[in-house]
C-alpha cells in the first residue's frame, strides 16, 4: 500500500546506495515527483522483505534508543516433549532506523532487520501526519518519525523462523508483548504510566532478549479480549475500573468452563458414578464464584512453571489490602475473589495507600490473566 501526501499516491520506491549514502526513493505515478528519505544505518539490503511482519508498537518506558531486543519465541516442543525457545525476531524503536549512533549501531545481526523495518514502512503507510505537508519542505526529504511519530517502535518478526508457521499471525503475540508493557500503536492513547509498571519494565534495560509466545485464545475473534489489549490497557490508568477490566477474563474463563464441568456431572451420574445427593451437591459447588476462581488458578498453578513468582506476588499484595477490612486466607483464588468483593462493595473505605496497593495487584494480576489467554487453561 503506497504512501499518500496531500492526496497523492507515493507508489513507487526505488533504494540508491551511494558511495558515501544511501537513499530511498519513493516517486508519484501522478505527476513524477518524489520524496527521498536518507537511509543512516549500516546496510544489509540481502533481506527478502515479503518474508518478513512488522507489527507498529508503543510502550511508555522501554522507548529509549537503546531499549532493543532479540525475540525469542517459547513454544513446546512435541519430539522431545519440552519447552524451548527460537529466535524470531526483533523489537527497537523507530529511531535507531534514522541514525547510526545506538550502542547497536554495530550488531550484523540486526542491520538486516533494519532495512526490513524501514522498507516495510514505506510501502505500507496510507495517510500521512497532517502537519507535515510535501509543499512546504524545500529539502524534499523526510523521516520516518515525521510520519509515524518518534515514539513508535516496531517489532520485525521472520516468518520462515517460527515454529509453526501455520499457526502464524501476529496478533497473536499481543498479550505476550503487552507482559512488557508494549501495545498496539492506534488511535487509543497510551495512558499506561503507573509507576509499578514503570519500576518493572524498566528492569528489563540491559537484557539482550525477550520471550515471547503466541496466545492460544483466537483473540481476534474475541471482541472483549481485542479491546482490552488494543484499548484499554493503553488507556485506562484508574486502578478499579482496570482491575474490573482483568476480572472479566477471569470470568470468561469460568463461563468457559462451566459448561465443560457441568456436562461432566451429568455424565457421572447417567452412568452411576456419583448419587443423587453428590450430584446436587456437586451442581451447587459449580456454581460457586468463589470456587470456580480457586479451581482456575490452581490449575495455573500446577502446570505452568513460570506461575509462582506471579502466583506469590499477587498472594502477598492481595492480603496487604485486603488485612483491615476481612479475615485473610491463605489460597491465592480466594484473595483475588475478596479483593473483588471488596471493591465492589466497600472501594469508599480505602486509603489512599491502599488505593495504591491496587495497583501493584493490578500489574500482577494481568501478568497472570494474559497467561491465561497465552497458555489457556486446562485440566
Amino acid at each position: 500500500m503506497p504512501l499518500i501526501l496531500d492526496g497523492k499516491k507515493y507508489d513507487k520506491i526505488k533504494f540508491d546506495q551511494g558511495e558515501s549514502s544511501s537513499l530511498f526513493i519513493l516517486s508519484s505515478t501522478d505527476d513524477g515527483s518524489e520524496i527521498v528519505f536518507d537511509y543512516l544505518p549500516k546496510l544489509d539490503s540481502s533481506f527478502n522483505s515479503d518474508e518478513y511482519e512488522v507489527l507498529l508498537l508503543e510502550n511508555s518506558f522501554l522507548n529509549a534508543e537503546n531499549d532493543v531486543f532479540t525475540l525469542y519465541e517459547r513454544y513446546h516442543n512435541t519430539t522431545s516433549d519440552k519447552c524451548e525457545s527460537k529466535r524470531v525476531g526483533w523489537v527497537f524503536p523507530i529511531t535507531i532506523l534514522e541514525s547510526n549512533e545506538s550502542e547497536h549501531s554495530n550488531n550484523t545481526h540486526l542491520h538486516g532487520y533494519q532495512y526490513v523495518a524501514f522498507e516495510h514502512l514505506l510501502k505500507a503507510k496510507t495517510h500521512i501526519n497532517p502537519t507535515i505537508d510535501v509543499r512546504f519542505n524545500q529539502s524534499g526529504k523526510y523521516s520516518l518519525s515525521e510520519i509515524y511519530g518518534e515514539n513508535t517502535i516496531l517489532a520485525v518478526i521472520k516468518k520462515t523462523r517460527v515454529p509453526s508457521p501455520q499457526q502464524f499471525t501476529l496478533q497473536s503475540y499481543i498479550p505476550s508483548l503487552s507482559q512488557y508493557g508494549y501495545f498496539i500503536k492506534n488511535e487509543f492513547e497510551l495512558n499506561h504510566r503507573v509507576d509499578q509498571y514503570k519500576c518493572s519494565y524498566l528492569e528489563l534495560r540491559g537484557k539482550k532478549r525477550l520471550y515471547i509466545r503466541r496466545s492460544d485464545v483466537k483473540l481476534l475473534e474475541n471482541q472483549y479480549f481485542n479491546d482490552l489489549y488494543t484499548q484499554y490497557f493503553k488507556t485506562i490508568s484508574n486502578p478499579l475500573l482496570r482491575f474490573h477490566l482483568i476480572y472479566q477474563v477471569i470470568e470468561h474463563i469460568i463461563g468457559e468452563r462451566f459448561d465443560k464441568d457441568f456436562e461432566e456431572i451429568i455424565v457421572k451420574y447417567q452412568q452411576n458414578k456419583i448419587q443423587k445427593n453428590d450430584f446436587i451437591e456437586e451442581i451447587n459447588e459449580l456454581k460457586k464464584e468463589r470456587t470456580n476462581i480457586r479451581k482456575v488458578f490452581n490449575i495455573y498453578k500446577s502446570n505452568y512453571n513460570n506461575s509462582g513468582n506471579y502466583l506469590a506476588d499477587l498472594k502477598r499484595d492481595c492480603q496487604d489490602i485486603l488485612e483491615k477490612h476481612t479475615e485473610v486466607k491463605d489460597d491465592v483464588g480466594d484473595l483475588v475473589y475478596d479483593v473483588r468483593n471488596l471493591l465492589v462493595h466497600n472501594f469508599r473505605k480505602l486509603s489512599e495507600l491502599e488505593k495504591e496497593k491496587l495497583n501493584q495487584i493490578n500489574m500482577t494480576f494481568e501478568l497472570v490473566t494474559s497467561d491465561f489467554l497465552i497458555y489457556g487453561i486446562e485440566n
